[in-house]
């Protein structure tokens, strides 16, 4: 499932419902309150896996030393997604002294890509996030790797075997070209003022402006609209 639309008030997405409804398509309001972004998953660092007396996982939460215990059969979805950070940084200066014209005399692009891992268990207070780049692998034993990307591939493996009633997302690759018109991608600018005169000559300006766009936004709403979707004896509503 994917968004399709998104409207100002809940009237209006009603009538949309009720409108795709009448053509013999499935469709549901979800206000976005619903989806409880403003509360993220926890970002875990570490994870030590205990088959003794059933299989169970120890959580490192990131930042912290808070451990968190969970059952492995309480995991009930996992979604992964590959997000994209990007930079760019622009400086700009007057043409001439005097002159309103600008050009740019320099730039650059930075892209970033990124894969998280969101792991939900029956309560959204004990569901997390991973970041692949960043996480300690360690907890494999014998069976690390040497980069992050085999490690997580060995991790989802493990996942899969001991949590076998879970849902695997893997969608938000193919999704997000749908998701993109609904859930754009989260922006923000940076500006400053610089003069330099030794270089520029006496009064002449330079500005500098860094530009950042990222999805990761974009995916916890699409990771938190599956988890919405659950039976209520899966996801909380």
């Amino acid at each position: 499932p994917i968004p399709v639309a998104r409207y100002q008030n809940e009237t209006e997405a009603k009538l949309a419902e009720g409108q795709l409804r009448a053509a013999q398509l499935p469709a549901l309001v979800v206000k976005d309150e619903d989806l409880q972004v403003d509360k993220p998953n926890r970002r875990i660092r570490k994870i030590a896996i205990n088959v003794i007396g059933g299989t169970t996982l120890t959580v490192t939460i990131e930042g912290f030393d808070e451990e968190v215990t969970i059952n492995a059969s309480d995991i009930v979805l996992i979604v992964e997604g590959r997000v994209r950070f990007y930079e760019s940084d622009a400086t700009e200066e007057n043409k001439s002294f005097g002159k309103t014209a600008r050009e740019i005399t320099e730039a650059t692009e930075n892209v970033n890509e990124q894969t998280l891992l969101d792991i939900y268990t029956r309560s959204l207070e004990k569901s997390f996030r991973i970041r692949a780049e960043s996480f300690d692998y360690s907890g494999l034993g014998s069976k690390m790797k040497l980069t992050a990307l085999e490690n997580l591939r060995v991790l989802q493996t493990v996942l899969r075997d001991i949590a076998k009633e879970a849902i695997y997302d893997t969608d938000f690759k193919q999704a997000t070209k749908f998701l993109e018109p609904i859930w754009p991608y989260a922006q923000r600018q940076q500006s400053w003022g610089l003069k330099r005169n030794k270089i520029l000559g006496t009064g002449k300006v330079a500005t500098r402006s860094v530009h950042y766009k990222d999805n990761e936004l974009q995916f916890s709403r699409y990771s938190r609209l599956h988890y919405y979707l659950l039976p209520k004896s899966g996801g909380e509503k």
